[in-house]
Formats: structure tokens, C-alpha cells, sequence
């Protein structure tokens, strides 16, 4: 029973770290598109 637990655990764990770092790139996507308009007003 106790390791069913800690298999859903890290499962759960495991898909916040993939969202989390999805996420990173979605930021990182933005910042970099925004610097590039940017860069091109100035």
C-alpha cells in the first residue's frame, strides 16, 4: 500500500516538474520576443 502511495507521489511529482518547466520556456520564450520588439523600436 505504502509504495502505490509513493509511486502516485512522484508521478504527481514528476508532471509539477514538467509543467514547472514548460512554463520556464513559455517565460523565457516571451522575455526573449519582447526584447527583440523592443530592440527593434529603439
Amino acid at each position: 500500500m505504502q509504495i502505490e502511495g509513493n509511486k502516485t507521489v512522484k508521478k504527481a511529482f514528476s508532471k509539477f516538474l514538467d509543467i514547472k518547466n514548460n512554463l520556464q520556456c513559455l517565460i523565457g520564450f516571451v522575455n526573449n520576443l519582447c526584447g527583440m520588439i523592443k530592440s527593434n523600436r529603439y
